[in-house]
């Protein structure tokens, strides 16, 4: 099950699982080629993510607080 996709600035596409409970996305290159897989440090199934060339945006569409924050993470090179 994939419940997000996105692109990043070296042409990397980001599959993100939709199996488990953290945010954890597959990372394949343009062949088809399994590149490594990355795991959000958050549990949770209601994190949403905008990933392009600028790198992550991650926020929690259904916070337990209440409060909203939005996380820019950086994106690895390889």
């Amino acid at each position: 099950m994939i419940t997000g996709l996105g692109v990043d600035a070296l042409e990397r596409l980001w599959v993100q699982r939709g199996t488990e409970s953290a945010p954890v996305f597959d990372i394949f290159d343009m062949n088809g080629e399994h590149l490594l897989s990355a795991k959000f440090p958050r549990e949770g199934h209601s994190w949403k993510f905008h990933i392009d060339n600028h790198g992550i945006l991650a926020w929690e569409e259904d916070p337990e607080s209440g409060i909203q924050k939005i996380y820019l993470l950086e994106l690895p090179e390889m």
